[in-house]
């Protein structure tokens, strides 16, 4: 008799243990998977606004080029708020943004941020020569900037899956 007894509770105690487990299991995954959803949607969003940033110094790089070249159909189309402008803009979006940045992309946009400084020392220089020939030899710094920019967009890219 004691061993039909048992075998009665165990009956009716593991529905409720396994349910138990089940209810536990389910919660972990649930927690886990909105948590991944919410570094995912924020990463998400911070690596388009770096991307948008990355874009808008890319199109000023061009324009730029197009100008030290003296295209014929050179036009700007993009406001000329200079490099400096673009730096502290890419270094905000970093830093308000990195833990939802990799590590590779943080150092791809330092090295970004790094030829941008170089840039807004020439571009300085450039200010103050009025000979149009002199200033021709600082645009050579914008393709060294359009070279960065575009493995960071690359590397953006690739990270994100696109």
């Amino acid at each position: 008799m004691n061993h039909n007894l048992l075998f009665t509770l165990l009956l009716i105690a593991s529905p409720v243990v396994s349910a138990f487990l089940a209810s536990v299991v389910t919660y972990r995954y649930l927690t886990r998977a909105q948590k991944r959803e919410y570094l995912y949607q924020h990463r998400y969003a911070a690596y388009k606004e770096l991307s948008f940033q990355l874009i808008g110094l890319r199109k000023y790089c061009l324009d730029k080029i197009s100008e030290g070249e003296l295209n014929a159909f050179y036009h700007s189309y993009t406001l000329d708020i200079g490099s400096a402008q673009y730096q502290n803009e890419i270094v905000h979006v970093v830093e308000t943004n990195a833990m939802f940045l990799s590590n590779s992309i943080q150092t791809i946009v330092q090295s970004v941020v790094d030829k941008l400084s170089l840039l807004c020392k020439a571009e300085t220089v450039i200010l103050g020569i009025a000979n149009e020939n002199e200033k021709r030899t600082y645009y050579s710094f914008y393709p060294i900037v359009l070279t960065e920019i575009e493995k960071c967009l690359q590397e953006l890219s690739a990270e994100i899956e696109l």
